[in-house]
């Protein structure tokens, strides 16, 4: 499922990752991640890649966690299997066989992109910077050398000049102060497991000296076919809305006790801006 807010690093055309290397690989780093909070357990931990990718992936979207939680999941699995087995045996193939889409950043390549200040960049090729080496040991990050922008699909680089102009000023890649975006100090990070990454992003962009932590550009990857889940916790409500391949849309509501009910998702409701509960928005994202 795509997302528009993806950022891209930018490069130095060589770097040296001593610093990188550190991470995870000392006693001295066990012993201080020894009081390091996680998000998750490491049960959620063992627990991914579950079977079902799309009712995984589903599940932490509409959670907003960065693994799925096991009662979500399950439940989704079930609401699944029952949404699909009614549109077969109804004469409607069309809404059974729609699957989520799993996103590029999550699925077939998990990394992040951090953007460095010009202090901790200094502290990482000296190999003296260890504010992440308990997030890298427990959600298995490995941190990559760069490529240099050059080699950056246009799309990507355009995200990147966006981005830099939207927080440093229009100018900022141009002036004197900042001539090229090689000033700024990036490195990719790979993970080994299927998370939320916009999630992850969050964790590392509260990092020190970290001033951007965002996904892999989608690339050219347009679903045609998708679902998203909005989770209405006031009701225990799990809302659906299921795209075909020509963007026609239908939206369906699975209550705690596996009653179904279908909503317009192009519902005036729910697409104004002043009346759009908070559900929707979220599903509406990952489309």
């Amino acid at each position: 499922m795509s997302q528009p807010h993806y950022v891209f690093c930018l490069l130095l055309a060589t770097i040296s990752l001593i610093g990188c290397q550190h991470s995870g690989e000392s006693s001295s780093t066990v012993e201080a991640c020894d009081g390091f909070e996680a998000v998750i357990t490491t049960s959620d931990l063992d627990a991914s890649p579950r079977p079902a990718t799309d009712a995984e992936q589903l599940s932490y979207e509409g959670d907003k966690t960065l693994l799925a939680i096991d009662n979500t999941y399950e439940r989704v699995l079930i609401e699944l299997a029952a949404i699909r087995n009614t549109a077969a045996n109804s004469g409607d193939p069309e809404i059974a066989s729609i699957a989520a889409v799993q996103p590029r950043s999550s699925w077939d390549n998990p990394v992040l992109f951090l953007i460095f200040d010009a202090k901790n960049w200094d502290l990482i090729l000296d190999g003296s910077y260890f504010d992440w080496d308990c997030s890298n040991e427990f959600y298995k990050g490995t941190p990559q050398e760069d490529k240099p922008i050059a080699d950056l699909p246009p799309a990507t680089q355009q995200v990147l000049l966006d981005l830099v102009a939207q927080v440093f000023g229009a100018g900022a890649v141009n002036n004197v102060e900042n001539p090229t975006l090689a000033d700024y100090r990036t490195i990719q990070i790979n993970f080994g497991e299927a998370y939320n990454m916009n999630f992850m992003a969050s964790i590392y962009s509260r990092l020190d000296g970290i001033l951007f932590a965002q996904t892999e550009e989608n690339g050219d990857t347009v679903a045609q076919e998708d679902i998203c889940l909005g989770i209405e916790t006031e009701i225990d409500a799990h809302h659906y809305i299921f795209v075909n391949q020509v963007s026609q849309s239908i939206g369906i509501t699975m209550d705690a006790d596996g009653n179904f009910s279908l909503f317009d998702p192009n519902d005036e409701s729910l697409t104004n801006e002043d009346t759009s509960p908070s559900w929707y928005r979220s599903c509406r994202n990952w489309l």
